[in-house]
């Protein structure tokens, strides 16, 4: 249990430092309301056809374009007297100068706080501080627990620093809902809406429209999709009973008439259970991802193209805290 919960914080921290996703003190709303119905394959792929691509990321009134996003999370974890509770919060605007050429820039704030109890010793975590980016690096003022890391990381290296950090996550068990794909939809040029459909509901995934005004979609995880999680993890994980609580899984989108982009939506509201031989341990996790058409301007700080102010930091000197070794243990 140990070292479940000390990847489970550890995935927790990297997701927020690194994905730099926005959160406020107060909760985006990810529920895009609508007159929601299910369409016959024919509606759906005439809605979909409708959309031209070339518009969705332009505003009539400039080139510019941008986007807001902000996003919460709230995660508890307990078994046999230990646990984790982690809440997080943050927002990060992305400004598109001019979306016919190459380049964004984009500034925002995060915080993350997390406790655990395990064997009888407590600790708690915070990471806190701004983000920014430009064409080249990412930039970071954050303070990890203590530890103050100011300074930039080339997206070369970030990518790098990513597939080492969740390929050693993903492959550790952490979660026994990392073999399910949440939604997949097929390539328009090699599957036909009605093949789509089918295989979404083969997967469980229920879809949504409504194209009253403007196009709006919703996908949601039903019965199916959580009865099968069920299934496939008690049977592939030897003595496990795996059971949901609660259960809400939706994916929205929202294209307005003029056939722009307004917002993109996730809300996950979740609560099961895990019983091995030895112990249960009972997880709920709370989540909500918001991104929408913004036209807020984004102002870089000059201090950032100083070397002395923000350094290229070292990524196994400020990823410390965030790594762990063979033995899953963090380091």
């Amino acid at each position: 249990m140990k070292k479940i919960l000390r990847r489970t914080l550890a995935l927790g921290c990297a997701a927020a430092l690194l994905t730099a996703v926005g959160l406020t003190a107060c909760k985006p709303n990810p529920v895009i309301d609508g007159d929601y119905r299910t369409p016959t394959a024919a509606e759906l792929a005439h809605a979909v056809s409708s959309i031209d691509e070339n518009a969705l990321l332009r505003d009539p009134a400039s080139d510019a374009f941008g986007f807001s996003i902000q996003g919460d999370i709230d995660l508890n974890i307990n078994a046999a007297g230990d646990s984790v509770i982690m809440n997080g919060e943050g927002n990060y605007d992305i400004a598109i100068p001019n979306v016919n050429e190459a380049g964004s820039v984009g500034k925002g704030s995060l915080r993350l706080n997390a406790s655990q109890a395990v064997d009888g010793t407590a600790g708690t975590y915070v990471l806190s501080g701004d983000v920014y980016h430009d064409s080249d690096n990412l930039y970071l003022d954050v303070v990890d627990g203590t530890e103050p890391y100011c300074g930039k990381i080339p997206f070369g290296d970030l990518v790098a620093i990513l597939e080492d950090l969740f390929g050693d996550v993903s492959g550790g068990g952490v979660l026994p809902m990392r073999h399910v794909q949440l939604l997949k939809v097929p390539s328009q040029e090699t599957q036909d809406m009605e093949d789509m459909l089918e295989e979404l509901a083969a997967a469980g995934i229920s879809v949504g429209l409504d194209d009253s005004a403007g196009l709006k979609l919703k996908f949601y995880a039903n019965d199916d999709y959580f009865r099968a999680i069920e299934e496939s993890t008690t049977g592939g994980f030897g003595e496990i009973d795996f059971r949901f609580q609660g259960k809400t899984l939706e994916v929205y989108l929202y294209i307005n008439e003029d056939g722009t982009f307004e917002q993109f939506s996730v809300y996950i509201d979740m609560g099961y259970s895990a019983s091995y031989p030895e112990e249960t341990a009972d997880y709920s996790m709370d989540a909500q991802l918001v991104i929408r058409r913004s036209q807020e301007s984004v102002t870089l700080p000059e201090e950032l193209y100083d070397e002395n102010e923000y350094p290229p930091l070292d990524p196994d000197s400020w990823a410390t805290g965030l790594r762990f070794d063979r033995s899953g243990d963090l380091r």
